[in-house]
């Protein structure tokens, strides 16, 4: 059965690679910042389920005849790898959820996070200059050891926080796409608090995973375990197929009128390389689409989209859109009442 879950993580594991993919592709082709984070996301998840993957390859195949235990070393560094996995995958959530809202973690919480970060490695590594019987080394201990266990159910609180925040957003486009995210995310924690209930209430009070001799009930965990990772990396690739592919169409069909973009031109004094790059946006393409069509660099052409984003004041290329579409509307009507009048 030990063999079977090895391999059930190499398959998660390659699923989390194709999810990644997945997400990486989508971000070359439309360009948009939240599936950036959501790529790192992806990875980080990854990353856990190849850290359970080598140090449950070592404790089956190498530490087997010397114990079930793992030296300490190997144990202390499957700790703060997982770790940072969590820890990865939480704030990746955070900037996820904010740039899908149009937003970025503040210059402070990025110093915020880094010293957090920084003070987590100190106290590791300040833990092995400490005596093993000594007090400060148990609260390090401890305290790095409750990062490990519980670190990722942060995720929860950032989820909430933006799905009550969908009421300020008004394009109901935009709606879908973000109530998606936020329920396919959150419900890995349903499914989870569902798993525990189940264990809770049908499995016998003196139960234990690796001692308990009835092969049904090991099954069942194992089964649990094996369902519970494979969702959880389809989770990236399902949000793309059902709501973010919608998403991008509707996007790509508010193409406006280039005849009406002279006034947004004279009104934001718009250069003309800006003016060739925002056409090219209205046409679907992406960065790395427009870098090809004027022969021009990948950092050049992100300078020009964030100088069209400051001079016309938008924070995404949707929002540019509806910008160019708004002027079109007020263009229409201008020469509808000018016909009027004649």
């Amino acid at each position: 059965m030990s063999h079977v879950g090895l391999f059930g993580l190499i398959l998660n594991l390659v699923i989390g690679v194709m999810a990644a993919v997945a997400v990486l592709q989508a971000r070359k082709k439309h360009g948009d910042p939240y599936l950036a984070p959501l790529f790192f996301h992806t990875l980080f998840y990854t990353l856990g389920v190849f850290c359970l993957l080598v140090f449950g390859y070592i404790v089956i195949n190498i530490t087997q005849g010397i114990g079930p235990a793992l030296p300490p070393v190997l144990s202390e560094t499957g700790i703060l790898m997982v770790t940072v996995s969590e820890v990865g995958m939480v704030v990746m959530m955070l900037g996820f959820n904010l740039a899908l809202h149009g937003k970025t973690i503040s210059a402070f919480w990025k110093k915020l996070l880094g010293a957090a970060a920084a003070f987590y490695l100190i106290s590791y590594g300040l833990k092995y200059l400490l005596p093993v019987d000594g007090e400060l080394y148990r609260i390090l201990y401890r305290f790095q050891f409750e990062i490990f266990d519980n670190f990722l159910i942060f995720e929860v609180p950032i989820l909430l926080y933006f799905l009550f925040r969908l009421k300020k957003i008004s394009d109901p486009h935009k709606k879908r796409l973000i109530r998606g995210a936020v329920f396919l995310y959150g419900g890995r924690y349903v499914f989870v608090l569902v798993i525990i209930l189940f264990i809770i209430l049908f499995l016998p009070r003196n139960f234990r995973i690796r001692t308990d001799p009835e092969p049904l009930a090991r099954i069942l965990i194992y089964g649990l375990s094996l369902f519970f990772f494979t969702v959880f990396n389809l989770i990236p690739w399902i949000w793309l197929r059902l709501f973010y592919r919608k998403y991008a169409e509707h996007r790509a069909s508010l193409k406006p009128d280039h005849s009406g973009l002279e006034e947004i031109v004279k009104r934001y004094r718009i250069s003309k390389r800006e003016f060739e790059i925002l056409e090219l946006i209205l046409n679907g393409k992406s960065n790395r689409e427009i870098k090809d069509a004027l022969f021009i660099s990948y950092h050049t052409v992100k300078n020009h989209v964030y100088n069209l984003f400051q001079k016309t004041g938008v924070k995404t290329r949707y929002e540019l859109i509806h910008l160019a579409s708004g002027w079109k509307t007020r263009r229409i009507s201008a020469e509808g009442s000018e016909m009027e009048e004649e």
